[in-house]
């Protein structure tokens, strides 16, 4: 099972390896097949990056998703465009670019007791910019367009998804936005809570909950 949180280039986090242990056996019968009934309408989200169609509300030349590790060590997940393209000077541009650090903040936070985060950095003609929680990686996307839009929102407002089980890592188009089967930590010491939800993303980006319950629940603590 792999979800969307975990790098693979990175040691999983004690959040990520009890999320994984207690996502293998998963509330009672009745619902369950609640679930299941709704999720065979679903497409099961099989990439664990799977932003190829992720179309920004402004004209950016460049943007990637970072993983950060307590502000230290960083990786680039996903990229796409030109750095710079419309800048002038270009080469100034791209050093700004990417000597620019953020010590600031970060949205889906993990990695208890240490601390982990994503961002996404980005590049208008000379400017570098930052989408570093919900409300700005909802003004970075804009109209909610494809389906790695709505993901991306959902994940930015720390759901998780499962790339293998659909009942918890499902997404399908609808004429208003898109709908997903995604999980979130609510609590994290007695009792330890992950509930699963169905929500609804519209195209202008607003989150509704359609339907939750309790995923799995014991008296453990992260």
């Amino acid at each position: 099972m792999s979800f969307f949180c975990l790098n693979p280039n990175i040691k999983v986090s004690v959040v990520g390896i009890l999320i994984l242990a207690l996502l293998s056996s998963c509330g009672d019968d009745e619902n369950t097949n609640n679930i299941n009934a709704v999720a065979e309408d679903f497409e099961q989200i099989s990439d664990r990056y799977p932003y190829e169609e992720l179309e920004p509300s402004m004209e950016v030349d460049y943007w990637e998703l970072i993983y950060s590790t307590d502000f230290q060590v960083e990786d680039i997940l996903v990229s796409s465009g030109t750095k710079c393209q419309n800048a002038s000077p270009q080469d100034d541009c791209i050093f700004q670019f990417d000597s620019f650090e953020n010590n600031e903040e970060g949205f889906a936070e993990d990695c208890l007791p240490d601390f982990c985060f994503y961002y996404i950095k980005y590049n208008i003609g000379n400017e570098t910019l930052v989408a570093a929680n919900p409300r700005s990686v909802r003004d970075f996307l804009g109209t909610i367009n494809t389906r790695s839009d709505a993901i991306l929102l959902v994940f930015s407002n720390d759901y998780r998804f499962s790339t293998d089980i659909k009942e918890v890592g499902g997404i399908r188009k609808i004429p208003s936005g898109y709908e997903l089967l995604v999980t979130k930590l609510i609590s994290t010491c007695n009792p330890l809570r992950i509930d699963r939800f169905h929500l609804k993303v519209g195209i202008d980006g607003k989150i509704d909950i359609l339907g939750s319950e309790i995923y799995d629940i014991s008296d453990d603590c992260i």
